[in-house]
């Protein structure tokens, strides 16, 4: 589904302005709920094609295909640019993202736990309602039905600033025990919002209004918690009057965080439309249009949701402005700045794709460390459709890496006639590029997009022929070479440049199919079915709908085990203890982070302890698999999003014919 969002260029400019104000720092809050990862792994990803392939992605290039989706072809375009070998030792671990800022070490303590410890020490009840960061939640999938999930709501800031605020309130010798118990009381009303479902039940009570005798510095509080628990409630619009009420009495002890709460409400409202949702819900899912029919459809709502969003964002943006130029603002102005770029993610994705295209012209810089390549993959399908036209197309293709890789896509589906148009004034496009730049990567564009090979593309091909075979670029323009050569009846120099391709060690195996179609008589691929695609998409949506992001750490002994869970549960970071005591070598230095993974991929053991501590838990003891034994931490869950059979059957083909051809060269 294609959601084409613009935003004007005034915005643009307010939007940007306000976020160049905002301190860069690491120090927002986090209970929205994360955007989904953009490069993830296994070949059911949104790339299509190897960018996210350790040798692909390293400089081993093997066939570059049209049909490469743009990070994919984007990893190319960068390769042939740097030097050989530049790329080989270069780290992908995402150390960052644009949204967050740089990443920085976490405490490993739970701050529900953090909490639930300062309060029993002053109230001995426990809450009614068990405090969590998560709440339930339904998701629908097309010819799935609607499956069980959970959801971000109250993140760990929302506990630690609760048991921040309480620890002032017990040093406040002016305050009263009940005081600090009636107060205790008002958090525990905001944190039952955080796991009450919507639609279900009516939602729990407001914390309760103090008397007019109450010390200020109470009713204050008070006042900010029931903005808190309308906003944990859902209720955008009534939390940011409330929030703004507070926000506007000059000396409130809790301005500078109302002012947030205020902007964060805005955020959420805009970005909660129930009417587009609708619009979308019965086009795409249930009368499942497609393309103009789709477009069609939803045009009027688009309208309204286009407006209702630059609406949101002029404000947001406005008042971002304003809050950057406050210095009594000053300790939520970092968190500010996160909001900011998360509603310019959510309502104004062009901004920052701008700015990630930007970066991304830099091919001496690192994509993966901070999640720039990631930005543009996730924001691109917001802002334009697949092949994007007029003037969208003039100020994108104004990137040259973005110029090269529309230019190739044209020509992905080549043979339909539809597209021969399109793929043949791109190829007058790449031919005049080449002849002008003398750039490989052009003269590689001109190649692929031959797709009626004559007379005037033998320059490109001889000059294919003559580049050095350790260039990355090597192979691809061998092959595609070959395919001028062919049709200008040079059969004997076509298959002598294909031969030395097969013969090389830079081919990978997803390669030899195209070799032998092109070449018959080559060492033949074994032939994959459609049948054998479907049964392996089938047994991959299998594995299970949940995902869970888990830590461990791996001793050999029970007593190792008990005594780095004790070290845990005493307070020491999870990642501290593991880095320190475990044994798998592969998690160790990350401080025992699996990442996202599903519970088939793990022992049986571990698997049933992972399901047992989701959404949130750290194993009550010790678990025994087969390797030792282990810790277990999960931190998080999402549901599992799987793409369509069609979005994912050719690399699925891909990943088959690679492991037929084991044994291949």
């Amino acid at each position: 589904m294609k959601k084409k969002m613009s935003l004007p260029l005034r915005r643009l400019g307010c939007a940007l302005a306000a976020l160049a104000l905002m301190p860069s720092g690491h120090a927002a809050p986090t209970d929205d709920t994360d955007l989904p990862e953009t490069l993830r792994r296994g070949y059911v990803g949104p790339i299509v094609g190897p960018a996210d392939d350790g040798a692909y992605a390293r400089g081993t290039l093997g066939l570059i295909r049209p049909s490469y989706g743009r990070a994919s072809l984007y990893v190319a375009w960068r390769v042939m640019h740097l030097p050989v070998g530049a790329v080989a030792k270069e780290s992908h671990e995402r150390k960052g993202s644009w949204l967050e800022g740089s990443a920085v070490s976490q405490t490993g303590a739970d701050e529900i736990d953090a909490w639930l410890a300062a309060r029993g020490a002053l109230q001995q009840r426990a809450p009614a309602v068990r405090p969590d960061y998560f709440r339930p939640g339904k998701l629908t999938v097309a010819g799935a039905g609607e499956i069980d999930t959970v959801e971000g709501q109250c993140g760990p800031d929302a506990f630690a600033f609760a048991t921040r605020t309480l620890r002032e309130l017990v040093a406040d010798a002016s305050l009263k025990a009940a005081d600090r118990l009636a107060w205790i009381a008002g958090q525990d009303a905001v944190f039952a919002r955080c796991t009450w479902a919507p639609g279900k039940t009516a939602a729990p009570p407001l914390p309760a209004l103090l008397p007019a005798s109450a010390p200020a510095r109470l009713k204050a509080l008070n006042a900010y918690q029931r903005a808190a628990a309308l906003f944990y409630g859902d209720d955008y619009v009534a939390a940011r009057q409330a929030f703004d009420a507070i926000a506007a009495v000059p000396d409130h002890p809790m301005r500078p965080w109302a002012t947030l709460g205020a902007l964060r409400s805005l955020v959420r409202d805009a970005v909660r439309d129930a009417d587009w949702d609708a619009a979308v819900a019965d086009a795409w899912t249930k009368r499942q249009l497609r393309g103009a029919e789709f477009s069609a459809a939803v045009a009027e709502p688009a309208v309204r949701h286009r407006a209702r969003a630059d609406a949101a964002l002029t404000e947001i943006s406005a008042r971002a402005q304003a809050a950057a130029a406050d210095a009594a603002l000053a300790p939520v102005q970092a968190a500010i700045g996160y909001t900011l770029r998360r509603a310019l993610l959510q309502l104004g994705p062009m901004a920052p794709l701008r700015l990630a295209m930007e970066k991304l012209d830099r091919v001496e810089d690192n994509p993966y460390a901070l999640g720039t390549l990631d930005l543009f993959q996730q924001l691109y399908p917001q802002v334009a459709p697949d092949r994007p036209l007029g003037e969208l197309a003039a100020v994108l293709r104004r990137h040259a890496w973005f110029d090269f890789i529309a230019t190739v896509q044209a020509c992905s589906d080549a043979p339909k006639a539809a597209d021969a148009a399109a793929c043949d004034a791109e190829h007058g496009h790449a031919l005049a590029r080449w002849q002008e730049s003398k750039d490989n990567a052009w003269l590689l564009a001109a190649l692929m997009t031959a797709r009626q090979p004559a007379a005037k593309d033998l320059p490109a091909a001889e000059a294919a022929r003559a580049v050095a075979a350790g260039r990355p670029e090597w192979a691809s323009l061998q092959f595609y070479a070959a395919r001028v050569l062919r049709a200008q009846g040079r059969g004997v120099d076509a298959r002598a440049a294909v031969e030395a391709v097969a013969a090389s060690r830079v081919v990978h195996r997803r390669d030899r199919a195209l070799l032998e179609a092109d070449e018959p008589g080559l060492a033949r691929q074994p032939a994959v079915t459609e049948a054998q695609v479907r049964a392996e998409y089938d047994r991959f949506v299998a594995l299970g709908p949940t995902e869970y992001r888990v830590r461990h750490l791996l001793v050999q002994t029970r007593e190792l085990a008990d005594a780095a869970l004790a070290r845990i549960r005493g307070g020491e970071p999870f990642e501290a203890v593991a880095a320190a005591v475990s044994a798998d070598s592969g998690s160790r230095a990350k401080g025992g982070d699996l990442g996202w993974s599903l519970p088939v991929y793990f022992a049986p053991p571990f698997a049933d302890a992972v399901k047992r501590l989701a959404p949130r838990g750290l194993s009550e003891s010790p678990v025994q698999t087969q390797f030792g034994w282990h810790v277990i931490e999960v931190s998080e869950v999402r549901p599992r999003l799987v793409p369509p059979f069609e979005q994912v059957k050719a690399r699925i083909q891909e990943g088959l014919e690679r492991r037929a051809g084991q044994g291949q060269k």
